[in-house]
């Protein structure tokens, strides 16, 4: 909660908040849902800035493992903890692909269309819908061709 409200880029900040990148990224392997859950906030609220550790096989290192946990966990919803694994999935996805045209990093169309197909089984879930709406809305907001 601290650093969303943080909303400055100075340097300080920014070098006090970057080490935690490499804390995430190992956390993002957790067998505990808790943790996952934990690690997918503060790296929702991390990808808001320029950070020196988020470089380009960072970026593509989490956002496979968030595609992964998006595939593991889908099939397993219903309690509030994998709801809020999934928002967070779809949450981080859609900040993947708005900062896939600044970071280089592409989604190839096998990817895409799993994307879809989980977007499309959402749509009908009334506690997901809203997420699949971001998601949905975060791709169609960069034009993606598939």
């Amino acid at each position: 909660k601290l650093i969303k409200k943080h909303k400055t880029a100075d340097q300080t900040f920014l070098s006090m908040i970057d080490p935690f990148v490499n804390h995430i990224e190992i956390c993002l392997n957790s067998q505990y849902t808790d943790v996952i859950v934990s690690s997918l906030r503060n790296l929702s609220s991390l990808l808001e800035y320029s950070l020196p550790s988020l470089d380009k096989q960072r970026i593509t290192n989490m956002y496979k493992k968030v595609f992964d946990l998006l595939k593991m966990y889908s099939s397993v919803a219903g309690s509030n903890d994998m709801n809020d694994l999934l928002t967070l999935c779809y949450k981080i996805l859609g900040t993947f692909v708005q900062r896939s045209i600044n970071d280089n990093i592409a989604l190839t169309s096998d990817e895409y269309q799993c994307l879809f197909t989980y977007i499309e089984s959402d749509l009908l879930n009334v506690h997901r819908q809203s997420s699949a709406f971001l998601l949905l809305r975060s791709i169609m907001r960069h034009s993606v061709t598939i």
